[in-house]
């Protein structure tokens, strides 16, 4: 949910329901404990997957002395507990795949590595940004790419229960030629939009609240202090061809393009977080866009 940390399986399993600072003779008061779910935020077809297997888990540290418990023991019992948890029809919460691949750009080809942190079920696919769960292409090696990609996929157990699903755009570079430019005067354009978002709107359905010229990016341009978002234009000289690697550190969304390419996709709302694109450049002078909305 949003504003809510992701707690992991092996996290609850460390829990110690007895607090350190306990004395012996008061510890031997605390005799059990309590697993809650805060249902306003766990829509009914999401209750099972916010409550197991982490259940299972807090069942075994509630009801087992510390020098006993052991994870990777637990791991072993869990897939038991997992059985008779799909005979009665609870939905648990399955790992989605984990990217062991962490460069999103390549030159000539790209080897994605994907694996399945559940051990169990099959990592089913798509490369077309197409629904993972309607896909026949399950992945049982390593993928070659040599084109651009939109790559989606998801855990898909026998029992029918599936994993949330993980997406990555994969993107062949190409090398972006100079632009001749009508202006030789400094500055950026800005427009300043005024609204309440969750996501970077279309911004060619809106009508800015300010616009101007400013030296850089920069919020000071802003015509309130929350809720607003800013649209900046303008070229980059870049001196020499190579590969660059663009950085936008943004709370919230934010979404940077060149040449109408987007080489750091920032979007949604979150807190400060940097994210990074890579992009080649020949020498000259090349559009830019940065995109920037403020939740509050």
């Amino acid at each position: 949910p949003r504003f809510m940390g992701f707690l992991p399986l092996e996290r609850a399993y460390q829990f110690e329901p007895t607090p350190p600072e306990l004395s012996a003779a008061e510890a031997r008061h605390v005799l059990g404990g309590e697993g809650a779910l805060w249902t306003e935020h766990a829509p009914p077809e999401l209750l099972d997957r916010q409550a197991f297997p982490r259940l299972c888990a807090l069942a075994e540290v509630f009801w087992s002395p510390r020098e006993s418990r052991d994870w990777v023991g637990f791991q072993t019992r869990l897939k038991d507990h997992l059985t008779r948890l799909d005979q009665v029809g609870v939905r648990y919460y399955v790992p989605p795949p984990r990217f062991e691949t962490q460069e999103l750009t390549f030159v000539d080809t790209l080897d994605v590595v994907v694996t399945n942190p559940f051990g169990v079920g099959e990592i089913r696919y798509s490369l077309d940004d197409s629904d993972p769960r309607a896909a026949h292409a399950t992945l049982k090696r390593p993928l070659r790419l040599s084109e651009s990609a939109v790559f989606r996929a998801i855990v898909a157990l026998p029992s029918g229960n599936t994993s949330p699903e993980i997406r990555a755009v994969f993107r062949r570079l190409d090398w972006h030629v100079g632009v001749q430019t009508f202006t030789s005067s400094p500055g950026i354009n800005y427009a300043c939009y005024e609204g309440d978002w969750r996501a970077l709107p279309d911004f060619s359905k809106l009508t800015p609240a300010k616009t101007g010229i400013t030296e850089q990016f920069e919020l000071t341009r802003r015509t309130r202090q929350d809720k607003f978002a800013l649209v900046f234009t303008g070229f980059i000289d870049v001196p020499v061809d190579a590969a660059y690697v663009f950085h936008v550190n943004s709370d919230d969304g934010a979404r940077l393009r060149l040449h109408d390419e987007i080489v750091v996709d920032h979007d949604g709302e979150h807190a400060a977080a940097l994210k990074s694109g890579r992009v080649l450049l020949r020498a000259g002078k090349h559009p830019i866009a940065l995109e920037y909305f403020d939740a509050g």
